[in-house]
């Protein structure tokens, strides 16, 4: 990831350098190809910026297979998949619970 443009990365986690969107659809875009792995993805949710609309443009538009880790309840909540009015709606996921994929 120290490759791509328009972030850096510490310790701490990855920092954008830009605070726009265009930088983080860029980063998507270079991330085409691999897994994008979130971790406490519930954490979103207190960002000023839509993730979910970011990963429904990366589901309809890039190569890019998306791994959360978290509380199950909280990222049903953030992400509101069975709410027709949200950008994830009507999109197929898969969801793995203690071991056993659903």
């Amino acid at each position: 990831m120290s490759r791509i443009e328009g972030i850096s990365i510490s310790e701490t986690g990855i920092r954008f350098k830009e605070r726009d969107i265009n930088s983080l659809i860029s980063v998507l875009h270079a991330l085409e190809g691999k897994v994008l792995v979130t971790d406490e993805a519930q954490e979103l949710r207190r960002s000023r910026h839509r993730f979910d609309s970011m990963i429904a443009y990366a589901y309809d538009h890039l190569d890019l297979k998306i791994l959360s880790g978290s509380q199950v309840g909280l990222l049903y909540g953030f992400l509101r998949v069975d709410d027709p009015e949200v950008p994830l709606y009507g999109r197929p996921f898969k969801e793995v619970r203690e071991g056993a994929e659903r």
